[in-house]
């Protein structure tokens, strides 16, 4: 009787901290050549990869507060956060300020939506979220 073992592909190693080095210099390079030309050509462009950037910040930091079972509404940030930073773009503090209190309202009615259970918990997570990523992202636009 003959057994055959299956073994699977062994993974790359990539060092202690299991990065791809090569890899992230690729990415580094890329994001810096983006940035660079985007405010070397045009300043709007660069709005706009803040507001993506600024959205991918919302999505990481709402995957990391699932782990301790919070779970943000990633809707009303995401899009409240893209327009405190276009209002700061184009219309100054003073629209951040008003763009700022408008999104953490519609972030508030958002979670009314989901019941009072957890409400408080879920909100006081919401509203740090809104004021740590997109008003502080903002003040790149002003």
């Amino acid at each position: 009787m003959s057994t055959s073992v299956d073994t699977a592909p062994a993974a790359q190693n990539h060092g202690r901290a299991g990065r791809d080095v090569p890899l992230s210099i690729v990415t580094a390079v890329v994001l810096i050549a983006l940035i660079a030309a985007s405010l070397l050509v045009v300043k709007s462009l660069f709005i706009v990869l803040v507001i993506a950037a600024l959205s991918l910040g919302v999505w990481e930091l709402r995957r990391g507060l699932r782990a301790i079972d919070l779970d943000l509404p990633q809707l009303p940030i995401t899009v409240g956060g893209a327009a405190m930073i276009a209002s700061a773009y184009i219309w100054g503090a003073n629209a951040l300020v008003t763009a700022t209190a408008m999104t953490a309202l519609g972030t508030l009615l958002f979670l009314f939506r989901r019941g009072v259970e957890g409400y408080v918990r879920s909100a006081t997570a919401s509203i740090f979220t809104v004021i740590y990523l997109p008003f502080l992202g903002s003040f790149v636009a002003l």
